[in-house]
């Protein structure tokens, strides 16, 4: 009996988390407008290198790069 307790608790939280996060407002994030040429002046413009090694059944990974 005890163990049926908990599980129908936790369906109904869980039933009750699901029905809130589905009717709760969702409020937008309010951001003021940026200004992209001064946003890319404060960045040094980098390459990054990123190599993938998968040793699993001859499987051959490969590296691919990023320009930021």
């Amino acid at each position: 009996m005890g163990m049926g307790l908990i599980r129908g608790h936790r369906t109904l939280l869980l039933a009750l988390a699901a029905v809130l996060t589905l009717v709760a407002p969702v409020a937008r994030a309010q951001a003021a407008p940026i200004d992209i040429t001064a946003a890319s002046a404060q960045v040094e413009p980098a390459v990054v290198r990123i190599d993938t090694a998968v040793d699993y059944q001859g499987v051959i990974g490969l590296g691919t790069g990023f320009v930021i």
